[in-house]
């Protein structure tokens, strides 16, 4: 049995599965990646993903099948990799491992090796082999990264292969995070988001968002609810609002609650906005005279008046009654004309 993949010139995708039906030529992928299934694959009915059960330090090859679909040839580039989290709480299967920020105990993009590149002729096929070495030292949970196949001439023309390593099969919960709620890229995207984690070595796929967010007077301003995939140790921004156009001026509460089967977490998180965001959300400059309007600045017109006084204070205390003591001596013009 072998995986397949087809990737049409117009898209990426990501699921291995075959074509159901007939298709025509206008609709033809641009070409085809089909995989043996490996012996140590854990499900020999998952046509989704590479998933095997390795003994640490243990080495399994994979061929893949390529075949062009088109009338010219063809190159790709292939890289192993690492998977993290995108900011729509998808998968990026397949990072370089310079940037996976999460504390993974190895990157699966250390454990592939595959040659960097190959051609297909026109409407001919080839075969790639790649090896699969696990890490000497076992580990608890999964390993998750994949491979990718990417059409030099264009950027929108690729695929990604999931691949999922595994010492063995016990199931490992996910430990769901929620983080910072923010505003940010106020300029483009103006998102209202909040951080989720995962905080362990297991692919969390379909878990639920429920969200909303809540003014001074507890008012529910804003609400959204969503299904994310969560790579292991990874972390990624839930938008609550994209494209915002106005918000105003204070503090307000993000609700927040990550299921994932039997895994639930609810957190409340405080978020300030400031009159600066306010005013770049509606693309203005703002003036330090604006910043005021922040009741979180207010404690800032306290301080002057004080520091005020203090001084006034200090000089009337101690400076004023030496001046006093010097001019209450005898003048010696005077003592001069007295004698």
């Amino acid at each position: 049995m072998k995986l397949r993949h087809a990737v049409y010139a117009a898209m990426a995708t990501l699921a291995l599965f075959g074509l159901s039906k007939p298709v025509s030529a206008d609709t033809l992928p641009a070409y085809d990646i089909t995989a043996d299934i490996p012996a140590s694959q854990i499900d020999k009915n998952n046509l989704s993903s590479i998933d095997l059960k390795l003994a640490p330090g243990q080495k399994e090859q994979v061929t893949f099948y390529i075949k062009n679909n088109t009338d010219s040839e063809m190159t790709l580039r292939m890289t192993g990799g690492t998977a993290t989290t995108r900011e729509n709480g998808k998968i990026n299967y397949v990072t370089g491992s310079q940037n996976v920020t999460g504390n993974v105990p190895y990157k699966v993009g250390d454990t592939i090796d595959i040659q960097s590149s190959v051609t297909i002729p026109a409407k001919g096929q080839t075969s790639v082999q790649g090896t699969i070495t696990m890490p000497d030292q076992s580990f608890v949970g999964q390993l998750v990264g994949g491979v990718s196949f990417v059409r030099t001439t264009t950027s929108n023309t690729a695929s990604e292969i999931p691949v999922i390593l595994q010492n063995d099969t016990t199931s490992v919960k996910p430990v769901l995070k929620v983080g910072k709620a923010s505003l940010s890229d106020l300029s483009s995207n103006r998102v209202l988001g909040v951080v989720l984690r995962n905080k362990a070595n297991t692919l969390v796929k379909d878990a639920t968002v429920t969200t909303s967010v809540t003014d001074k007077n507890d008012k529910v301003v804003y609400e959204k609810d969503g299904k994310v995939d969560i790579a292991p140790q990874s972390s990624f921004t839930f938008d609550i609002k994209k494209n915002l156009k106005s918000i105003k001026v204070g503090t307000y509460k993000v609700h927040v609650t990550v299921a994932s089967g039997d895994v639930k977490t609810t957190e409340t998180r405080t978020m300030k906005v400031t009159a600066a965001q306010v005013a770049q959300l509606a693309g203005q400059q703002v003036s330090s005279a604006d910043d005021w309007k922040n009741p979180a600045n207010w404690w800032k017109l306290l301080i002057w008046p004080i520091v005020v006084f203090v001084v006034v204070f200090l000089a009337r205390r101690y400076l004023l009654p030496k001046r006093r003591r010097k001019h209450n001596g005898p003048r010696e013009d005077l003592k001069r004309k007295d004698d």
